[in-house]
C-alpha cells in the first residue's frame, strides 16, 4: 500500500511526486520509492519504480514512458538490480506505437546485455499490423546467432 508521498516542483510545468509504501507494521519503506512524473495538465510522463535506489520492480517494469498527447504507453523497461534485465524470459525493453497502442520493438536483456538463447532473436522490429520488419541475434551483448545471420 503506497501512502505516503512528496511533490517535487522538477521543470517549468511538470510535477515529480515520489511515493513511499507503508509495511505492516506502520513504519514507511524508505527503500522502496515510486517516482511519477506528472505534466501541468495532469497526465502521466513517466513511472520510475526504485528499490534501494536502484531501478527495480518485481512483476512489472521498472520505467514506464507515456507519449504527451495521447496518454499512451511510450516505452516499458525492466529491471533488476540497475541493469535491463527480466527474470521471467519476457522482453525487457518494450516500445510501442503511441497512436495504434502496437508493439513496435521488443528487446530480450539478461544482466544488461542484449541476449536471449535457443536461437531466438533478441531485437525485433514490428511494421504496420505488427508484421515482423526486422529481427537481430545476441549473446551475452554480442550481434551473434549459431545458425543463421545474425540481422
Amino acid at each position: 500500500m503506497i501512502n505516503r508521498w512528496r511533490l517535487h516542483f522538477t521543470y517549468s510545468f511538470c510535477y515529480d511526486i515520489e511515493m513511499n509504501r507503508r509495511l505492516e507494521d506502520g513504519s514507511i519503506d524508505k527503500e522502496f520509492t515510486v517516482s511519477v512524473l506528472i505534466d501541468r495538465h495532469g497526465k502521466v510522463l513517466r513511472e520510475i519504480w526504485r528499490q534501494n535506489g536502484v531501478a527495480e520492480r518485481v512483476g512489472g517494469p521498472a520505467l514506464t514512458t507515456y507519449d504527451s498527447d495521447t496518454g499512451n504507453i511510450k516505452s516499458q523497461f525492466w529491471e533488476h538490480n540497475g541493469e535491463f534485465s527480466r527474470l521471467d524470459g519476457g522482453p525487457a525493453v518494450i516500445h510501442f506505437d503511441t497512436v495504434t497502442g502496437q508493439v513496435s520493438r521488443k528487446e530480450y536483456w539478461v544482466a544488461g546485455k542484449k541476449h536471449r538463447d535457443n536461437d531466438q532473436p533478441a531485437h525485433i522490429e514490428y511494421g504496420s499490423k505488427s508484421k515482423v520488419k526486422r529481427l537481430e541475434y545476441y549473446k551475452n551483448g554480442q550481434c551473434h546467432r549459431d545458425n543463421g545471420p545474425a540481422v
